[in-house]
């Protein structure tokens, strides 16, 4: 008998057709790939999970933990950087980021809107050694191009001390070259690729997880359920 089993792989949970290991040998292989390819995606149960799933709310500690410690290391380097920075005054300092605020991968600008309400509570707390935030959010679309004129303008009309997160890898690469050359300091650059690592940058201080990682941990999750 063919029956349905959910599966839960981090916050998102799926359906998919269970059969007893007998009724799978008997399959041919035809039959076989379409099972494996008979794996639905339930958009209701999703953005349940987002909002009440006990694995929705860890990645949403995650996600947070993510954007504190990124926040932190700019706060710990504020504290010993020398009187005369780019990007720091007797009373500001100032922090940019760019994400897709439009456009197809418009969900993920909410790391840097979240990144924005962060930098706010540590300014209502009074900043850091008596200096408050000054965040540039930039809206890049996603598209390299865009995110190369908003790092010209962070670094040569702003003047940013320097810039948190970032989604995307093919924006992130775009721009590295151009911020670790203007030795500007990047926290917290939203994707998980080797480049933010090897070779190493002394500007560059990547917290997100490598994607190698992530999929070894999903997929290992999927197969002890």
């Amino acid at each position: 008998m063919t029956r349905r089993k959910r599966i839960a792989i981090g916050n998102l949970e799926f359906t998919k057709k269970e059969q007893s290991n007998e009724e799978w040998r008997r399959g041919d292989t035809v039959t076989r790939r379409k099972e494996l390819q008979s794996t639905t995606f339930n958009r209701r149960d999703f953005k349940k999970s987002l909002k009440f799933g006990k694995e929705g709310q860890k990645m949403l500690k995650k996600t947070l933990a993510l954007l504190g410690t990124s926040i932190l290391v700019v706060v710990l380097w504020v504290t010993i950087v020398p009187a005369q920075q780019r990007g720091v005054t007797d009373t500001e300092i100032s922090v940019g980021q760019w994400g897709p605020q439009t456009g197809p991968a418009a969900a993920w600008g909410a790391v840097a809107r979240g990144s924005g309400l962060l930098f706010k509570i540590l300014n209502e707390e009074g900043g850091i050694n008596g200096r408050k935030f000054k965040y540039f959010l930039r809206d890049d679309a996603y598209q390299p191009a865009k995110t190369k004129a908003i790092v010209k303008e962070f670094i040569e009309q702003i003047g940013v001390f320097g810039v948190v997160g970032g989604v995307g890898a093919g924006p992130g690469m775009a721009v590295r070259d151009d911020l670790m050359e203007n030795k500007v300091v990047w926290v917290g650059v939203s994707t998980g690729i080797y480049e933010w690592i090897k070779p190493f940058q002394k500007y560059l201080f990547a917290v997100y997880p490598l994607y190698d990682d992530e999929a070894y941990n999903l997929t290992g999750y999927l197969y002890e359920k």
